[in-house]
C-alpha cells in the first residue's frame, strides 16, 4: 500500500517539471532577445528587409553550421557568405566584406555566394526578394 505524503511536503517531480519549464522559458527569451537585436548587439542594417544583427548571425553560424570565423568553411565548403547570400542578408554581406571574408569563395558544389543567391528555392516571396537583393548587391560590388 502506498504511503500517504504529508499535506505540507512538496512533490519532488512537480518541482523538477516547474524548474525545467522555467529554464526553457529563459532559453527562449535569450534567443528571442539575441535575434531581435536587444542587449546592445552590433546591428548592421542593410538595404533589404529582414535585418538581423551581426552578433545574432555569428551565433547562428556557430550553432547551425559550425562556422567559427568569417573564413571558415563547413563540410559542404560553404562559408558565412554563402549562408548570408542564401538568406538575402545584405547587411551581413557588407559586414563580411569589411572583415575581409572571401565573397567569391567556392563551395563543394562549385557555387559562390552569388551563385547561391541566384538559385531559387521555395515559394516564399519575401525570402526570394531578399535573395534577389543579395544577388544584385553582389553583382553591383563586383563579386562573381
Amino acid at each position: 500500500m502506498a504511503q500517504a505524503r504529508p499535506h505540507n511536503q512538496p512533490d519532488g517531480n512537480r518541482n523538477l517539471v516547474v524548474g525545467g519549464v522555467a529554464a526553457a522559458v529563459v532559453v527562449i527569451l535569450i534567443l528571442w532577445f539575441a535575434m531581435s537585436g536587444g542587449g546592445g548587439s552590433r546591428s548592421s542594417s542593410g538595404a533589404s528587409g529582414g535585418s538581423i544583427t551581426v552578433d545574432a548571425f555569428q551565433s547562428m553560424a556557430r550553432g547551425r553550421w559550425g562556422l567559427r570565423d568569417v573564413h571558415a568553411k563547413d563540410m559542404t565548403g560553404r562559408t558565412m557568405a554563402h549562408y548570408a547570400a542564401d538568406e538575402g542578408r545584405i547587411n551581413i554581406l557588407e559586414w563580411l566584406r569589411q572583415q575581409g571574408a572571401d565573397l567569391n569563395a567556392v563551395d563543394n558544389g562549385g557555387l559562390t555566394p552569388l551563385g547561391v543567391a541566384s538559385q531559387s528555392s521555395g515559394t516564399d516571396s519575401e525570402a526570394s526578394g531578399r535573395r534577389d537583393a543579395a544577388r544584385n548587391w553582389l553583382q553591383a560590388n563586383g563579386f562573381q
